[in-house]
């Protein structure tokens, strides 16, 4: 172990009434080794004030009220400056009163200088007494830089709690030092219905250019 550090936080929010909206507590360590690898663990005890019921999930809903929700979070991350990097996440504790699991892992890949790939997927397990659900988000991205003034990347994520898919592509070019052009597409889809639909569809190209007087 190169460096461990403790640390904790204190928040409290309140209304201009002076009633408390949120607080919580949070206490942790953080541990950096020698090849650049890390661990960190933090656990929040919570306080939150919810004036209105919403909905989390289709047919979930957290009714108004006052909840305390105590969670741990550990996360694990590998040095990404080598050739694999991976990370890993995960947060366990009471949500809304009832209780939340969640898993995070995600992997870089980079088989040439000039080209990395990134894929992850996130686990969501919630029970509460409204309901509860379990979902998945997977993404996967790729990014290959032809030059320093020139680099593209694509992306793609998919929800299964909506059955949404998103895919983005973005190039980016340095014409000059202080300038650049972005070319931007973006696409979406929903496949919960009877036939997928198109949510949206954009194509973007912006242009900054700075000026030398």
């Amino acid at each position: 172990v190169r460096q461990l550090t403790f640390g904790f936080r204190y928040d409290r929010i309140e209304n201009y009434s002076g009633i408390l909206e949120t607080q919580s507590f949070r206490p942790g360590f953080m541990a950096v080794f020698q090849t650049e690898d890390w661990l960190m663990t933090l656990y929040r005890d919570g306080f939150e004030g919810v004036p209105h019921a919403f909905q989390i999930a289709p047919g979930v809903v957290i009714p108004a009220g006052d909840y305390k929700n105590r969670q741990l979070t550990a996360v694990f991350q590998s040095n990404y400056a080598r050739r694999l990097g991976v990370g890993v996440t995960y947060v366990g504790g009471s949500f809304y009163d009832g209780d939340i699991h969640s898993l995070d892992v995600d992997m870089v890949l980079k088989p040439l200088p000039q080209f990395h790939v990134t894929t992850g997927v996130q686990l969501d397990d919630v029970d509460v007494p409204g309901g509860s659900f379990q979902s998945w988000i997977t993404m996967l991205q790729a990014a290959y830089f032809f030059s320093p003034s020139l680099t593209t990347r694509v992306a793609t994520q998919y929800s299964s709690l909506y059955e949404d898919f998103i895919f983005n592509f973005r190039l980016r070019w340095i014409y000059t030092p202080g300038s650049e052009m972005w070319l931007v597409y973006d696409e979406g889809r929903r496949f919960g219905t009877l036939f997928p639909s198109l949510e949206d569809r954009a194509l973007i190209l912006k242009v900054v250019h700075n000026f030398h007087f």
